[in-house]
């Protein structure tokens, strides 16, 4: 079987991530090793003081992660040991680089979209977000999304919906005990649960967005979504973050059309490893809107 260049190529972009994780969890840390050994079993629960201030400890009890930070509590389950790096990988990610602080959320609506185990719906809650709404296609993740939030309390701030969002609506099959990961792309199998798929416009008409906050982690599923927007559904956003994996050119040029800045938080990249062309640019996008497109927005 030929080796998928491009596959190796992401994974090596990975690997690439964590180390950089590693850097920045010196900057933040005196003890940041502790983070490694939790990651390995080798300890089951850490305590840090961080450099820019505040405190946070992380436990593992075996069923389930304890995250506590400065007046806050959180409990996030994984379904099993063997998924228990990659629901600390998502706490990481959110309590302790805090990806999203970019984000204005206090006050207002959230659409998260790719929200995997709920771990950003419940840091933009933590945040103070007024209410958000969670999508997320596959069921193993949508059920742990739910668990959590449930877990938090917080079934009266976030709405975690079994859905994805894509360039228009429409209605997908998805195999029910298919176990996706932070790096599915959204799969269309033969058989299995029938799960909607909204596009943007129904979204913002659904739940009556204006002036919300959208986060889109979808794996790919970005580009039919914002380049299949009208500027109008667009500016009823005040920022947007965007996770792309193809480039950025052409989603900068939609989202300027609308009238907003745009920004990058983190960009890369990278070749195939036979060098031959590009193997892909990716990064994270935050888009602003400008105070004279935010006049003309409107719910369509």
């Amino acid at each position: 079987m030929p080796l998928d260049e491009n596959y190796i190529a992401r994974t090596i972009l990975r690997l690439e991530h964590k180390a950089k994780n590693l850097l920045a969890f010196q900057r933040l840390t005196d003890k940041w090793y502790h983070i490694i050994l939790l990651r390995l079993y080798l300890e089951k629960e850490l305590e840090l003081e961080l450099k820019p201030g505040g405190r946070i400890s992380i436990a593992n009890r075996d069923t389930h992660y304890t995250v506590e930070t400065t007046g806050s509590r959180f409990t996030f389950y994984y379904s099993m040991k063997s998924r228990a790096k990659h629901t600390l990988d998502l706490i990481i990610e959110q309590f302790v680089l805090e990806e999203y602080h970019n984000l204005a959320v206090k006050g207002r609506v959230v659409l998260d979209v790719g929200a995997s185990e709920g771990d950003s719906a419940i840091y933009f809650a933590a945040r103070g977000a007024k209410r958000v709404y969670a999508l997320e296609p596959y069921l193993y993740s949508c059920n742990l999304a739910r668990r959590n939030v449930s877990a938090n309390r917080l079934n009266g701030k976030i709405r975690v919906l079994e859905a994805g969002c894509g360039g228009k609506d429409a209605q997908v099959l998805i195999d029910p005990n298919y176990r996706n990961s932070m790096y599915s792309t959204l799969r269309h199998f033969s058989t299995g649960r029938r799960t909607r798929i909204f596009s943007l416009r129904s979204l913002v008409k659904k739940y009556g967005l204006r002036g919300a906050v959208l986060k889109l982690d979808c794996e790919g599923s970005e580009y039919e979504i914002i380049l299949n927007s009208d500027n109008r559904v667009l500016r009823n956003f005040c920022q947007i973050l965007i996770e792309y994996h193809h480039g950025s050119e052409e989603l900068e040029r939609k989202l300027r059309s609308a009238g907003f800045r745009t920004s990058y938080i983190m960009q890369k990249d990278y070749r195939t490893l036979s060098g031959k062309g590009d193997g892909g640019h990716v990064g994270i996008l935050l888009a602003e809107l400008g105070r004279r497109a935010s006049s003309h927005s409107t719910t369509v």
